[in-house]
């Protein structure tokens, strides 16, 4: 991965909890309790591997004067109790991350079609993502430099 204009690559992981909420980590994490299509999220996020403008999957309060980035890799897998969706980009906009985990949800619950992702990168209209999910369950996991 190459910086661009939009910045240093960075990778984000957003992680739910498969069970019961705990006291311990119901800051750093959101907690379902259900059975996850996690191969429906997997295929959905893919879609959102590429260079587009993203402004379908920003804050409406985001002040960035350019909405192009470049997902390198989008995924989703489970390890044990946990589901995590991990995203490496050239940069992200203002609760981007957020909204995509609220649109994989929307997915896998059946509200939405994965073909969503295609529209809403086409259309850039952010009315018809997910919600905005929580902050809790969203890492900045790493910045990656080139030698």
């Amino acid at each position: 991965m190459k910086p661009s204009a939009q910045g240093i690559p960075a990778e984000k992981e957003y992680i739910i909890v498969n069970g019961e909420k705990t006291p311990f980590l119901c800051k750093y994490r959101m907690f379902f309790k259900r059975q996850f299509n996690i191969e429906l999220m997997d295929y959905s996020i893919k879609k959102l591997i590429g260079k587009y403008d993203f402004s379908g999957f920003k804050s409406i309060d985001c002040n960035s004067k350019n909405q192009i980035r470049e997902i390198y890799y989008a995924a989703v897998h489970q390890k044990n109790d946990e589901i995590i969706i991990r995203i490496e980009a050239n940069g992200f906009l203002k609760n981007m991350i957020r909204i995509i985990v609220g649109t994989l949800l929307d997915i896998e619950r059946g509200k939405k079609k994965p073909e969503i992702i295609d529209e809403i990168i086409e259309t850039r209209n952010r009315g018809i993502a997910g919600k905005t999910v929580s902050p809790n369950g969203l890492f900045f996991v790493d910045a990656i430099f080139e030698r």
